[in-house]
């Protein structure tokens, strides 16, 4: 028998984190990576600071792998059509428990620091 579990994930993203050097949760103490058991994705719940529009730029890892966005040379975008959070279906299997997941991003504004804060919804 599966059960729906939700797993929070966030990351501060400084001004002027640079895309060529972009922070991760893989190097903070704050909001560490996150360790997930075996299971399936089946979506994220993104949260964006409003007033990031466009700003901030990320994306979701597990394993060192790109989930989200979908295309891995590109970065999960601040505006998300305007809405503070928005569901992103996925179909991510983990076989293993342990599994690391893991926020990146940089910013673009000189002067404001935005978290994003990801809610893994997951069947284990």
């Amino acid at each position: 028998m599966t059960k729906t579990v939700v797993y929070e994930i966030a990351l501060n993203v400084p001004a002027n984190t640079p895309a060529a050097s972009p922070v991760s949760t893989k190097d903070n103490t704050l909001y560490p990576t996150l360790s997930l058991p075996a299971g399936q994705i089946d979506g994220f719940v993104i949260t964006v600071p409003v007033g990031a529009n466009g700003a901030v730029f990320f994306r979701i890892k597990v394993n060192d792998h790109t989930v989200f966005p979908a295309n891995s040379n590109q970065n999960g975008f601040s505006n998300l059509t305007n809405v503070a959070a928005r569901f992103i279906p996925t179909n991510v299997c983990i076989d293993t428990n342990n599994t690391a997941l893991d926020l990146e991003g940089y910013n673009l504004s000189a002067n404001y620091d935005y978290v994003i804060v990801v809610d893994v919804v997951m069947e284990v």
